[in-house]
């Protein structure tokens, strides 16, 4: 039985690696060209400070040395943000509050002046509601810096696939 299940698990195991598939993180996942390419976007201004913590994550991310040379993508993102209150007391007080950061963003080949990839980001981040007003501000605060992290590694990471497996040509 256990060598049914060895010789099953590297059957697998081969037909994975022989269609291509490549992890995007990891050790083996790593990419220069990728890497190199996320290094020339240029993320256009946000407004908003939801939209400015945004914009510092996605430039932290893409391209933490900073832009190098000049730059060959044009990154334009809109972001909204929603809150619920949830988990109520008896009383109807809310002791819990999701804030859900939503991003459409839509990559822009200066060269060719074309868009080439957009979609939609979702973060959501939750935290607690206290009667201390101070520690409620900051609480929200942290969601919101939490969950436009979370924003700028989902569209990363839809980038460095991108790159990495751009559309076949027609």
């Amino acid at each position: 039985m256990l060598l049914f299940r060895t010789i099953i698990l590297i059957l697998g195991l081969s037909l994975i690696t022989s269609c291509g598939f490549r992890p995007l993180y990891g050790k083996h996942s790593y990419s220069p060209k990728a890497q190199q390419k996320l290094e020339k976007v240029f993320v256009k201004t946000i407004v908003d400070r939801k939209g400015q913590l945004l914009r510092n994550e996605l430039q932290t991310i893409l391209a933490p040395k900073g832009l190098i040379g000049s730059p060959l993508y044009s990154l334009s993102v809109t972001v909204t943000e929603s809150e619920t209150r949830q988990l109520q007391r008896t009383d109807e007080t809310a002791t819990r509050a999701e804030l859900r950061l939503s991003a459409n963003f839509s990559l822009t080949d200066l060269k060719k002046n074309q868009t080439i990839i957009s979609g939609q980001s979702i973060g959501i981040a939750s935290y607690d509601l206290v009667d201390a007003e101070y520690s409620q501000i900051v609480a929200a605060k942290n969601a919101q810096k939490r969950a436009a992290r979370d924003v700028a590694l989902d569209i990363k990471s839809r980038l460095s696939t991108f790159f990495l497996n751009p559309p076949k040509k027609k």
